[in-house]
């Protein structure tokens, strides 16, 4: 099995991961801060690794995921990422606006952005920041069978003026910053 097929695997599982079985709770009020009382999602801080295939080039990053909405079903992310180029390194940052198709549960997510990268675009002269748009589409989960933390799958496109424009396939772990990931 090739990586792209095996990622495709891992996104779908993701994706296709049960939630939590509401139907299987006692008679128990919902706790503070849950779903069922109306308490915000968690914002989450993750750190993700993956690879540009446009530039062949290991790419490492960090992100917050904040919701924008209760339910968490719009989230805001800011995010950091270095490219690591032969002899080169690239510094990005920016943010996007992402929908989560299961909200604080997670699940699979579309949106877009904006993205600063640094970098050295014409041989001879220095360094230069552009501003680009960015599309990003990915899945994720919240926590699982108890674990602390929730993992995604994503890719990223970033529409850069001129011949090169990033195209970044990662893997990702998040934490929640409050809370157990899953509002419970």
């Amino acid at each position: 099995m090739g990586p792209t097929r095996s990622v495709l695997f891992l996104a779908a599982a993701l994706a296709l991961a049960p939630c939590e079985a509401h139907a299987q709770r006692s008679g128990r009020p919902p706790r503070v801060g849950s779903p069922a009382e109306g308490g915000w999602a968690p914002a989450w801080a993750g750190f993700r690794g993956g690879w540009d295939y446009e530039a062949t080039a290991t790419v490492l990053g960090i992100q917050l995921r904040v919701p924008a909405v209760p339910s968490g079903h719009l989230e805001v992310v800011p995010t950091a990422d270095v490219a690591f180029l032969d002899g080169l390194r690239e510094y990005q940052a920016g943010v996007d606006a992402i929908l989560v198709s299961g909200g604080r549960r997670g699940g699979v997510y579309v949106g877009g952005g904006i993205a600063w990268r640094n970098s050295i675009y014409t041989v001879g002269e220095g360094r230069e920041t552009r501003r680009a748009p960015v599309v990003v589409m990915g899945a994720r989960t919240g926590t699982m069978m108890g674990a602390p933390f929730g993992t995604q799958v994503e890719m990223r496109w970033v529409r850069l003026d001129g011949p090169y424009d990033p195209r970044i396939l990662s893997l990702g772990v998040n934490f929640p910053l409050w809370g157990r990931g899953r509002g419970r």
